[in-house]
């Protein structure tokens, strides 16, 4: 086996453990991995060997382990732009009390990278470090609204799926929906990528005027109110901006970023 093949086995076996995951057995490594067990189980010495799992000997489970927060230090020490959102996160989510997301352009597709949860009881949480398409969700049209032509007809040109009952498939809809947000400066959706939640963010720029990233507030239907709704919207914009102002001389050339 090469040592392209180990190493992609073992970064199998790190991302087996989730949050709803937490705490594996080496059977359940391996099935979720898809991998033989007598090889997880050399995997799974190696990374215990260096921090990134720790072992409960009792219960006979895996967990992640601590070591893996000294490069979470390093990322946050690098990302000009999750270092300038961190106090306009936590401001926007004090004032609304929903749950906040911070989400960045990867080709033609977006990922959220932060998220701070609400306290309610009943919140919208939206997974972190996963690919999404940039057609549905308010995070991600106000990423997709001030991109450039050619990447819009990109996305244009591909499969739009349904992921949730709201999510428009017709491109002349969807490309008058990312004209209204260009004009108004904010994206709102109500169920395209999550049932029964809604969502408003605003996009987050680098100096050429071009969408990076996007800051958005989600919720559950239930509690979008006109006034609540209204509320959101224009701290997200504010906010936004705020963001997009700090990092307006930042080389977003720079893949770091």
């Amino acid at each position: 086996m090469s040592e392209f093949q180990s190493l992609d086995r073992a970064i199998r076996v790190l991302f087996a453990f989730s949050r709803e995951r937490s705490r594996l057995s080496a059977e359940q490594i391996a099935s979720v991995a898809d991998l033989p067990l007598g090889s997880v189980y050399r995997y799974i010495n190696a990374l215990v060997a260096h921090g990134l799992l720790e072992r409960d000997q009792q219960k006979r489970e895996y967990r992640l382990g601590y070591r893996l927060l000294y490069f979470h230090h390093v990322v946050n020490n690098s990302d000009t732009l999750e270092s300038a959102s961190e106090t306009p996160m936590r401001e926007l989510a004090e004032q609304t009390d929903e749950t906040i997301q911070l989400t960045l352009i990867r080709g033609d597709r977006g990922i959220a990278i932060k998220s701070i949860e609400s306290s309610a009881n009943v919140r919208v949480a939206p997974p972190l470090g996963k690919f999404m398409p940039l057609y549905a969700g308010a995070n991600y049209k106000a990423i997709l609204a001030f991109r450039p032509a050619a990447e819009q007809d990109r996305v244009f040109a591909g499969e739009l799926q349904r992921l949730a009952p709201g999510t428009i498939l017709d491109v002349d809809e969807l490309k008058e929906d990312l004209q209204k947000i260009r004009e108004n400066g904010y994206a709102f959706s109500s169920e395209e990528m999550h049932q029964g939640a809604w969502g408003v963010a605003a996009p987050i720029k680098a100096g050429s005027g071009e969408a990076i990233a996007s800051l958005g507030v989600s919720g559950p239907l239930f509690r979008m109110t006109d006034d609540h709704l209204s509320t959101c919207i224009r701290l997200v914009r504010d906010y936004a901006q705020r963001i997009s102002d700090r990092l307006r001389y930042v080389d977003w050339s720079d893949p770091s970023i």
